[in-house]
């Protein structure tokens, strides 16, 4: 069945409430063959499909569940990304896992994994050397942090003397005009400590802590 261009675009969110089956049903129609390929790729031992999808990828993937449990035979689960929280679900070698994309970006996202990994590199290489530098500078005022081996951030404890993240963040700001986001603004487990990002250069990050270092807040 032809679907025409732009068909089932400008329509309010009811619609596609009652009428996402009927719409699924069509383009699986226009699109058998496309399907078919796609589902030779899985292996007979992958018992189970995990759909990945958040805001309005989340709802079409609830519909298109259904579907795919009827075509498959398979188990189908649903999960939003942020409840992966670390992946030992996603390496399990009888669940095939699929990442759901109505806005195109899926394709941007194979490009940024299969492309030129050198620009990586280079990202991985500069938060590595600012993480150093923020740490080296911190040990030398008596900032006792401990060292991450990954990601972009730093959680640092903070100072005994000070009650909550917001007394250190906020008294640290108006000695130096410094701001750090307190751990507290993430949930009581973050109570105590404050999260730094390693947004500036290494210039920046020796001028923080001059500045810093000319204060009490450490002595």
């Amino acid at each position: 069945m032809e679907i025409k261009k732009n068909q089932y675009y400008f329509k309010d969110m009811d619609y596609y409430i009652c009428e996402t089956p009927k719409i699924l049903l069509e383009l699986i129609d226009e699109r058998k063959d496309i399907l078919k390929d796609a589902l030779v790729q899985l292996k007979e031992e992958q018992k189970e499909l995990i759909l990945l999808g958040s805001g309005s990828s989340y709802t079409a993937a609830q519909t298109v569940k259904y579907f795919l449990q009827k075509m498959t035979g398979k188990i189908v689960t649903l999960l939003y990304p942020n409840n992966v929280l670390h992946y030992e679900i996603l390496n399990n070698s009888s669940a095939a896992v699929i990442g759901i994309s109505q806005s195109g970006n899926s394709v941007a996202a194979i490009e940024a994994i299969t492309g030129d990994q050198s620009c990586v590199e280079q990202t991985r290489n500069a938060y590595k050397e600012r993480r150093d530098a923020f740490l080296t500078n911190a040990k030398k005022i008596g900032w006792k942090i401990d060292k991450t081996k990954g990601t972009m951030f730093i959680w640092a404890k903070i100072p005994d003397k000070y009650k909550t993240s917001f007394d250190f963040v906020d008294d640290l700001f108006n000695q130096t005009g410094i701001l750090f986001v307190p751990g507290s603004a993430f949930g009581s487990y973050g109570e105590g400590f404050v999260r730094i990002a390693l947004i500036q250069d290494i210039q920046t990050i020796e001028k923080a802590f001059s500045l810093i270092n000319k204060t009490n807040i450490f002595k």
